[in-house]
């Protein structure tokens, strides 16, 4: 028998003292049992209200309770209010002790890679210079954000930083530094709303371009850059897969936003390419889709690249073929032909999809080679238009 046993899965993880349960965290459920249940802390989230909650129990009854809607915060003790303070009072002490004092303006981005990207390359210069700001720090959230920013704006200095502050405001001060929070989740909330109810027809580049209060004339347009370095690094490690860089599709099947699409409708058209003697990158990075499930034959190529790699590879491909999901605005810029294939939306609601994700609301940059198909009733009936190379 294990004196102390420890079990982790994606559900739940625990610690057991001679079986005894010193310690469970219980993740989809939001609950934590410290020696057996003795204590209980249950956290929950009201999405729709922005109500957060923090119970702390002993022998099931609460002790502590903490409340946060993103402007005030408010402890109870036994039920009687202790404290009383601002939500950025609050989380001021967490933030800046991860932030020089050197900088005058901190630039938090909250989203996705499509986010990202959209911000990084029409808004933030421009959304910069209007604030003023001397010494910008752009800080990244999630942990590939700093390899999309050192991309496009490498002039800026950046960070990453996990990003749990519970704030509403997008914009404040702590002490002489100013906050701008960009699209946080208030704002991805309530944007949603209002594309439901009063703009079916909105575009999310051009939301978030009025949101921030800018129009297309003033937008200065970054450009992404990729160093020689991660270029020479992405020629050795697709030498060593055996990739015919001179002749290859570049396949991105993967999407945090939107479900993927079927293994079967990405065999067919990998089964179609190799057919024309095309060589087959799959740009795969998590687990919920593998080199073994697509491949066929084990012909199609694979390896991990970062953002940059994957870029500079996608430029030298004879077509770009992916799912809708924000990669797909990065590869707008490699000038190759490419095919976005849509599928059904992962997150919240949109009753108008394809009007909300079209990529070719923004910019000008490669716009016209970009080909955007939707998916049907049965996606094989466009393998064979996807796979058409000019």
């Amino acid at each position: 028998m294990k004196i102390l046993e420890y079990i982790k899965t994606n559900e739940e993880q625990s610690t057991k003292f001679f079986k005894f349960n010193i310690y469970r965290n219980m993740k989809l459920k939001r609950k934590q049992y410290i020696l057996n249940g003795l204590i209980t802390i249950i956290k929950k989230y009201d999405k729709y209200h922005h109500i957060k909650i923090k119970y702390i129990k002993f022998l099931n009854k609460t002790i502590i309770k903490n409340i946060e809607n993103g402007e005030i915060r408010l402890l109870y003790i036994l039920n009687i209010p202790i404290i009383k303070q601002s939500s950025i009072s609050y989380y001021s002490k967490r933030i800046t002790k991860k932030i020089n004092k050197k900088y005058d303006d901190i630039y938090f981005i909250i989203g996705n890679s499509g986010e990202m990207y959209a911000f990084l390359t029409y808004f933030a210069s421009t959304f910069i210079q209007r604030n003023r700001s001397k010494n910008p720090l752009i800080v990244g959230t999630q942990s590939y954000h700093s390899d999309i920013i050192k991309m496009i704006m490498p002039q800026i200095a950046n960070i990453n930083i996990k990003y749990s502050y519970f704030i509403k405001q997008n914009i404040f001060k702590i002490g002489k530094q100013r906050f701008f929070i960009i699209f946080n989740d208030y704002y991805l909330k309530d944007h949603i709303k209002k594309i439901n109810t009063i703009n079916k027809e909105m575009n999310y580049f051009k939301f978030m371009r009025n949101e921030l209060n800018l129009n297309n004339e003033e937008l200065i347009i970054n450009k992404i850059s990729i160093s020689k370095e991660e270029e020479k690094n992405m020629l050795e490690k697709v030498n060593e897969i055996g990739l015919n860089i001179e002749k290859f599709i570049f396949i991105a099947p993967e999407a945090k936003s939107f479900k993927l699409t079927t293994n079967d409708f990405w065999k067919e058209i990998i089964k179609e390419l190799e057919s024309k003697e095309y060589d087959i990158f799959l740009n795969i990075n998590d687990n919920t889709v593998t080199k073994n499930e697509l491949s066929l034959n084990n012909k199609s190529k694979s390896c991990f690249l970062t953002f940059a790699q994957a870029f500079a590879l996608a430029k030298r491909a004879k077509k770009i073929i992916t799912l809708r999901s924000g990669f797909s605005e990065i590869l707008m810029q490699t000038g190759t032909i490419m095919d976005v294939v849509y599928s059904e939306r992962n997150l919240y609601n949109y009753h108008n999809l394809k009007n909300y994700t079209k990529l070719k609301e923004m910019g000008e940059i490669n716009n016209y080679l970009v080909c955007e198909e939707t998916t049907k009733e049965e996606l094989k009936n466009i393998v064979k238009e996807i796979c058409l190379i000019k």
